[in-house]
């Protein structure tokens, strides 16, 4: 094959190629597609919103989990579930309490069977009208999104209001 057909054939190709892998990053966001949905939902016909998570590992390390998207319907285990896609150890308490007591959040904390081990996750609720977090006196699972958009667990060694930023 000629060097001059050739050469100008591969590098038409390699733009093409180029071009297809930009457009498919870049299309839906220039033109205003919608590509598969990011929420945690998982129902097509709820109206959606944004949620905040923080995970604070009480030592020094803190994750956001900032404008994730689901049904108003759901709660915030289930956020903290799908944020940390699934790396959560909890175990499910029926009645009264009706709710997952966590155990361990992204391989952090102590097992439910963890001999030795004091430290436990609690959990927060943001009170945006006066700027603190309060302690959830309920569980996660109770923890509508429709009624608060943010909550933080908190990795606690010894006193479970010492989070700080507590509206005490």
């Amino acid at each position: 094959m000629n060097c001059r057909i050739f050469a100008p054939m591969m590098i038409a190709i390699a733009l093409l190629g180029v071009f297809w892998g930009l457009a498919e990053y870049f299309g839906p966001r220039l033109l205003n597609i919608p590509s598969g949905s990011n929420d945690s939902s998982g129902s097509q016909g709820t109206a959606n919103m944004n949620v905040t998570l923080l995970i604070d590992f009480g030592n020094g390390t803190k994750l956001w989990f900032n404008d994730t998207k689901v049904a108003r319907t759901e709660n915030f285990y289930t956020v903290t579930y799908n944020d940390v896609r699934g790396d959560l150890e909890a175990v499910w308490n029926g009645y009264p309490i009706n709710a997952h007591l966590v155990y361990k959040i992204m391989g952090y904390g102590c097992g439910s069977t963890s001999p030795g081990c004091n430290g436990y996750w609690s959990l927060w609720v943001w009170n945006a009208s006066i700027g603190c977090w309060s302690y959830s006196e309920v569980g996660a699972d109770l923890v509508s999104v429709q009624g608060v958009t943010m909550v933080a667990w908190y990795f606690a060694d010894n006193d479970p209001h010492s989070f700080p930023g507590n509206c005490s």
